[in-house]
C-alpha cells in the first residue's frame, strides 16, 4: 500500500462521518459518535496489532462527526437565533446583485469578527434600491427565515451552498458603509470578465461563453432551448465549472510559460484566483486541489496518488461547509473524478490499438477516440446511479455528445480566456479575435441540438422497464470486472440488453396505449395535465408556482411512456402556474398544434415566446377565438372560447375531453361568477372526471355548477401554498356529493382511465 494512501482512508472517513451527519443522522448523534471514534482511536495507539488504516477510518471518524457538531454549534445556530430574534440584520455584501422575478437577489454574509458568520440571501422588491457592490455594509430589515425550509418542505438547496438564512427585505436595505480588501477581488474580477465578454462576443453567443469562463448560468438558463439540449445530451457538465475547466487552465498556462518549474509556480496561485472566482463551487474546488497536489508532489518529491488528492478535496469542502455533503454537484463530481481514477486507465487499455495494429495516422484517431471513450465512461460507473436518482434520465447520446464537444469546449475555453484577457487592453483587436471561440460556440449548441433531437437520446425512470435494464446492466457490469477469464461467456447477456434497450423503445409505446385517460401530473402549485387515447397524446396546461420545472416533469413522463411527439398542447390562460413550463415542454416534445387563448391581451411576453418556439418547431398554432372540436383518438377534444374578458382567470379556455360515454372537464381558474355563465351558454352533460377549478379555491366549484355537472371523481391540482387551498369549503361540497376526490399533493401522479 502506498504510504500516503492512509491520508486517503482518514480524509474518505472524515468526509463519510460528515455526509453520515448530514443526510441520515439525528442532531445529537454526530457528537456522542464523534467521541467513542476518537476514544477508539487512541485506544489503538497503544495496541500494536490494530492495523494502521482502521487508526486512520477512525482517526478521520472523529474528526468529521465532532467538525459537523462544532460547525453546527457556531454557524446553524447563530442563524437561528437571527430568524428567531425578528430584529435588523447588519451584513457585508459579497457578490454583485443577481436579477430575480420583480427584484434583485444579494449573497451576504453576517457582520461580526467570528470566522463562521453564517452567509444569507436578501431577496430586495424595492424599485428604488442602490446599486449594491461587494463590501457594502447594509442593514436589512424583513422576513427572516432558515434557509432550511422552502414552500414548507425541508430543503437542502441553499444550506448545501453555506447559505442559511433567507431575509425578504421590507424595504431597500441601507449602505452604512463599505469595506475593502483582496477577500472581494474575486467578485470583481468575474464581473469584469462578464462585461468583457458581452462587449466582444455576439450576443447569440456571450451567455454561453459567460457560463464556460466563470460559471455565472444566469443568462445561459434564459436560452431554454440550448440548457434543455444540453441536459438531455447529458453535457451540462460543460457549463458547471468543474475539473475539465482547471485542466484547460493549466494547459493554457504550460503552453505559455514553457519553464516547468516557473510554469508550477504560477499555476498555483492561478488556480486557486480561479477557484474564487468562480464561486468555490465543489466540483472547482475539488479540481483545483486536486490539480495543485499533483503539481506540489513532483516539487516536494512526494507521491502522486489520485485517490489521496481527491480525498483531501473531499475533506477540505465539508470542513468550509458541512452541509455541502447534500450538493448534488459535489456528489457527482466526486463520482466522476472517482470512476476516472479508478477505470480509465483499464478501460483506456482495453480500448486502445496495439502499436502495430493501425497506421500512424489512423491509430492516433483511434487513441482520440479511446481517450474521449475512456473518460465519458469511466465517470458514469458512478455518476449514472446519481443521475437516475436526481434526475430520473439517463443519456444514451452522452458519450458520442461529450466526444464530439469537448475538444471545442477547450479550444472555446482557452481562446475565450485569451480574448478576454485582450478585451481589457485592447478591445478592438480582442472583438475581431472572438469570432473564432464564438464560432466553436456555435459549433457546440449545433451538435447539442442536433443529438438531442434524437428519438433515442435518452431514457427516463418514469417507465419502470427503465429500472430494470439499468439493473441488469450493472450486474453485467460487476460480472465484467469479476470474471477476468470467462469474459466470453457474457456475450450473449450483453446482447440480451442491447435487445431488451430496443424492445424499451419499440414497446412501450404499445403498451402504454389505452382508453382515455387523464393524468394530472405533481407540479406542485400549478397544473399540468396530459390526456391520452390509444397512441394520441395532448397536454393541457403545463405550469408551477412551487419552483417545480413543469415543462421537464411533463416532457419525461410522456417520454417515459414512449411519447416523444404529440399531438395537441392547449393552453387554458396564461398564468404562471399553468403556464410557465411551456418553453422548456416545446424543446423535449414535438407537437402538431398548439392552441392558444387571445394572446392581444397579456403584456408579460409570455404568449409571443410560445407562439415563436411552437412556429419554429414546425407546430401549427391555433387561437381560440370561438369554439373548437377537435378530433382525438376515439372522441374529440372541445375547446370553449372565454366568455369573460375582466381578468386572466375569466378569460380562460374551458376544455371537454370525450370518448363514448366517458367525460373529462377542465375548467382552468374559472371563478364561480363564469361557472354559473358557462352553464347558461353551453349545455355541459354529466361528466365523469372534474379537474377542480382554480386548485380547489373556494371561489370555484360552486354549488350550481357541481350539481350540473355531476362528477364521479374529482382531481385537485395542487402543491404547498399560502392561499389554503383546496379550501375546506370546495373539500365539503366534494364530500356532500359523494364525489371521490383525488389530490397531487397527497397522491403524487394522479390518473384516471375511462373503464
Amino acid at each position: 500500500m502506498i504510504r500516503i494512501r492512509r491520508f486517503a482512508f482518514f480524509g474518505f472517513s472524515a468526509a463519510g462521518a460528515i455526509g453520515l451527519s448530514v443526510l441520515l443522522l439525528p442532531k445529537v448523534a454526530p457528537a456522542i459518535l464523534g467521541v467513542c471514534c476518537l476514544v477508539l482511536a487512541l485506544a489503538g495507539l497503544f495496541l500494536r496489532k490494530a492495523h494502521p488504516a482502521v487508526r486512520y477510518l477512525l482517526l478521520g471518524a472523529a474528526l468529521g462527526f465532532l467538525w459537523f457538531s462544532l460547525f453546527d454549534l457556531l454557524t446553524v445556530r447563530p442563524a437561528r437565533a437571527a430568524a428567531d430574534s425578528g430584529e435588523p440584520v447588519h451584513a457585508v455584501v459579497q457578490d454583485f446583485p443577481t436579477d430575480t422575478t420583480g427584484g434583485i437577489r444579494l449573497t451576504v454574509r453576517l457582520s461580526g469578527r467570528s470566522p463562521f458568520r453564517p452567509k444569507a440571501y436578501v431577496y430586495v422588491y424595492s424599485e428604488d434600491a442602490p446599486a449594491y457592490v461587494p463590501g457594502d455594509e447594509i442593514t436589512v430589515s424583513g422576513r427572516i427565515s432558515l434557509a432550511d425550509t422552502l414552500r414548507g418542505s425541508e430543503t437542502d438547496v441553499f444550506t448545501s451552498r453555506g447559505v442559511f438564512l433567507l431575509i425578504r427585505a421590507k424595504d431597500a436595505p441601507a449602505v452604512t458603509g463599505t469595506k475593502s480588501g483582496l477577500r472581494f477581488a474575486p467578485a470583481y474580477a468575474r464581473h469584469a470578465v462578464t462585461a468583457v465578454i458581452r462587449r466582444i462576443f455576439p450576443p447569440g453567443q456571450a451567455p454561453l461563453m459567460t457560463a464556460l469562463l466563470t460559471g455565472d448560468r444566469t443568462e445561459l438558463n434564459d436560452d431554454v432551448a440550448l440548457t434543455t439540449a444540453m441536459s438531455r445530451s447529458g453535457v451540462s457538465h460543460i457549463v458547471a465549472v468543474s475539473g475539465m475547466h482547471v485542466v484547460f487552465l493549466s494547459t493554457l498556462l504550460s503552453f505559455l510559460i514553457r519553464r516547468r518549474r516557473l510554469c508550477s509556480v504560477v499555476t498555483i496561485p492561478v488556480t486557486l484566483f480561479f477557484m474564487a472566482m468562480t464561486g468555490f463551487t465543489p466540483s472547482v474546488v475539488r479540481a483545483g486541489v486536486m490539480q495543485i497536489a499533483l503539481v506540489l508532489a513532483p516539487l516536494f518529491k512526494r507521491e502522486r496518488d489520485g485517490v489521496t488528492a481527491l480525498s483531501q478535496a473531499l475533506l477540505l469542502l465539508l470542513l468550509v461547509n458541512p452541509y455541502a455533503a447534500a450538493s448534488v454537484g459535489l456528489q457527482l463530481s466526486f463520482a466522476a473524478s472517482l470512476g476516472i481514477i479508478l477505470f480509465s486507465s483499464r478501460l483506456y487499455r482495453f480500448l486502445s490499438p496495439r502499436k502495430k495494429q493501425y497506421g500512424r495516422l489512423r491509430r492516433g484517431a483511434v487513441h482520440f477516440v479511446a481517450a474521449g471513450l475512456t473518460t465519458t465512461l469511466s465517470a458514469m460507473v458512478f455518476t449514472l446511479p446519481l443521475s437516475v436518482i436526481y434526475f430520473g434520465t439517463v443519456s444514451l447520446v452522452s458519450p458520442a455528445a461529450n466526444l464530439l464537444v469537448l475538444p471545442a469546449v477547450s479550444g472555446a475555453f482557452m481562446l475565450g480566456a485569451v480574448c478576454c484577457v485582450l478585451g481589457f487592453v485592447l478591445p478592438g483587436i480582442a472583438g475581431a479575435a472572438a469570432w473564432i471561440p464564438a464560432l466553436l460556440c456555435r459549433y457546440i449548441r449545433l451538435v447539442v441540438t442536433g443529438l438531442s433531437r434524437l428519438g433515442f437520446a435518452a431514457l427516463y425512470t418514469t417507465n419502470r422497464a427503465v429500472i430494470v435494464w439499468l439493473v441488469y446492466g450493472y450486474l453485467l457490469l460487476l460480472l465484467f470486472a469479476l470474471l477476468r477469464h470467462h469474459r466470453r461467456a457474457l456475450v450473449l447477456p450483453a446482447c440480451a440488453a442491447v435487445l431488451g434497450l430496443c424492445a424499451i423503445f419499440v414497446l412501450t409505446p404499445v403498451v402504454t396505449a389505452g382508453p382515455l385517460t387523464v393524468t394530472a401530473l405533481d407540479v406542485g402549485q400549478g397544473q399540468c395535465l396530459t390526456l391520452t387515447d390509444g397512441s394520441y397524446t395532448a397536454v393541457v396546461d403545463c405550469g408551477s408556482s412551487s419552483g417545480e420545472n413543469a415543462g421537464d416533469l411533463c416532457g419525461k413522463y410522456l417520454a417515459g411512456r414512449g411519447r416523444s411527439a404529440a399531438d395537441l398542447l392547449i393552453l387554458t390562460h396564461y398564468h404562471d402556474d399553468h403556464a410557465n413550463g411551456v418553453e422548456q415542454l416545446l424543446e423535449l416534445v414535438r407537437f402538431s398544434a398548439v392552441v392558444l387563448p387571445d394572446p392581444s391581451l397579456e403584456e408579460n411576453g409570455l404568449p409571443d415566446r410560445i407562439i415563436a418556439l411552437a412556429q419554429s418547431h414546425g407546430a401549427d398554432v391555433i387561437y381560440v377565438t370561438e369554439d373548437l372540436s377537435l378530433s382525438f383518438g376515439n372522441g374529440a377534444i372541445d375547446v370553449l372560447a372565454p366568455i369573460g374578458e375582466a381578468t386572466e382567470n375569466e378569460r380562460g379556455c374551458t376544455i371537454l375531453a370525450r370518448a363514448d360515454d366517458f367525460e373529462i372537464l377542465i375548467t382552468g381558474d374559472m371563478p364561480e361568477a363564469l361557472e354559473k355563465r358557462l352553464l347558461v351558454s353551453y349545455s355541459l352533460p354529466d361528466v365523469e372526471v372534474l379537474v377542480v377549478g382554480h386548485h380547489g379555491s373556494k371561489y370555484a366549484s360552486c354549488d350550481d355548477f357541481l350539481d350540473a355537472v355531476t362528477p364521479e371523481e374529482a382531481i385537485i391540482s395542487v402543491g404547498y401554498n399560502t392561499y389554503g387551498h383546496p379550501t375546506p369549503e370546495v373539500l365539503d361540497r366534494l364530500a356532500s356529493r359523494g364525489i371521490s376526490v383525488q389530490r397531487t399533493d397527497l397522491s403524487g401522479n394522479v390518473s384516471v382511465t375511462k373503464w
